[in-house]
């Protein structure tokens, strides 16, 4: 039977075969591409060749579905392809039994320990990007899905929508990179487009604002309301008070050692308790199992940040700030009251240049004088005393 460069006229017009039997109108354009058409009329575009030694027949798709153009084009590479040994719709269907939640575990486990804030990552990609696509196969995922997510992220929290595409940027990346994938969805994904331009923030609490803090975290009571105030007091990062553990504190020294895997140079970061700070620590339940300082069960970590920094915001009557604000805070407030690099170090910056090698002094003994300083002046604000009247923040802590 002579073949004939297929139209879409000629694939209107084919007929069903008698029932029980099956139809190919090869093209005479493409050898090995034609339309299979069957006793029930239904017609799907096809490839015939020898996918890895083995003669048989791939569907490409329904001629509802897909254009006799497009499906001649993927013909041609699929038979490009069988002529490499490969054979595309088998890969497919190996792509799509690969879940995003698996090669997102996997991505976790080898790579987001080497971010500067492993935990932050892990949980941004665990509630933004696993949540929502763990058991979809990964080569599923369309691009327009991908920007759908970022833009909805970036109306509550651009900066966090940020992180996210950049973390799904690089999970589909390696994805690809690893032949689980044929093409990322993030592709030509712009971030200034979607998201907006990346600010950063230099939001610095004012006096009101931080007595209405202070206020609301005897409200809310523990686990948050003293975790919050000892970030007040110290300037530490969230996770470094958030995940603290007995193990960590010395109430007779009055220090807190903050380990390497918790902090972002991977270091150790002493911090000096002041007097306000260490009463805060002296007065927290003790649980019969684990030693987390902050914590609902004794031994699981706080999971609920999203949740209690609302109830922050209702009770100060205030929006707006983020959890980072206190810390620059309380690095902003420590400039009237000590030395540039001592309030560097306080909160963690570390020496810098030939000053890492040369100056080894710790400067514990000023830091706690700048800390202390700070404690003086927050207790000033959160409790102005009446005239001729001195009340003791640390009875309300």
């Amino acid at each position: 039977m002579q073949r004939r460069r297929l139209n879409d006229a000629i694939i209107k017009a084919l007929k069903p075969p008698p029932k029980g039997k099956r139809l190919v109108e090869w093209d005479g354009l493409c050898p090995g591409f034609g339309v299979r058409v069957t006793d029930t009329g239904s017609k799907s575009f096809i490839v015939y060749t020898r996918f890895r030694g083995v003669p048989s027949r791939r569907t490409i798709g329904g001629v509802d579905k897909i254009t006799l153009k497009d499906a001649r084009t993927k013909a041609r590479a699929w038979l490009e392809a069988a002529g490499r040994g490969e054979d595309p719709a088998a890969d497919a269907r190996e792509a799509n039994a690969v879940t995003f939640g698996a090669v997102a575990e996997e991505f976790i486990e080898r790579h987001v320990s080497k971010y500067r804030n492993p935990k932050d990552a892990e949980r941004e990609i665990q509630s933004e990007l696993v949540a929502r696509w763990r058991k979809r196969p990964i080569a599923s995922i369309k691009r327009k899905e991908v920007i759908k997510l970022v833009e909805k992220i970036a109306d509550r929290a651009p900066g966090r929508a940020h992180h996210v595409l950049s973390h799904a940027r690089l999970i589909f990346g390696w994805a690809l990179d690893r032949e689980i994938i044929t093409s990322s969805p993030c592709e030509r994904i712009a971030p200034k487009k979607i998201i907006g331009k990346r600010k950063v923030s230099t939001r610095v609490l004012s006096d009101d604002k931080l007595r209405a803090l202070w206020d609301a975290t005897e409200q809310i009571g523990y686990p948050y309301g003293p975790l919050y105030r000892l970030l007040m007091l110290t300037g530490c990062r969230k996770m470094e008070i958030g995940e603290a553990r007995w193990g960590e504190v010395n109430l007779e020294k009055r220090l807190l050692t903050i380990p390497p895997e918790r902090f972002k140079t991977e270091e150790v970061h002493i911090v000096p308790l002041s007097d306000d700070a260490a009463a805060i620590l002296a007065e927290l339940p003790r649980f019969a199992r684990g030693d987390l300082l902050f914590t609902f069960s004794g031994e699981g970590a706080l999971n609920g940040w999203s949740k209690n920094k609302r109830r922050l915001d209702k009770l100060m009557g205030a929006s707006g700030w983020v959890t980072h604000d206190i810390r620059r805070t309380v690095r902003t407030r420590l400039s009237p009251l000590t030395d540039y690099n001592v309030a560097e170090l306080v909160i963690g910056h570390g020496k810098k240049g030939m000053g890492k090698v040369y100056d080894q002094h710790d400067y514990l003994d000023e830091m706690r004088k700048a800390l202390d300083a700070w404690a003086a002046r927050l207790r000033s604000i959160v409790n102005p005393p009446e005239p001729g009247k001195v009340i003791d923040i640390r009875k309300r802590a």
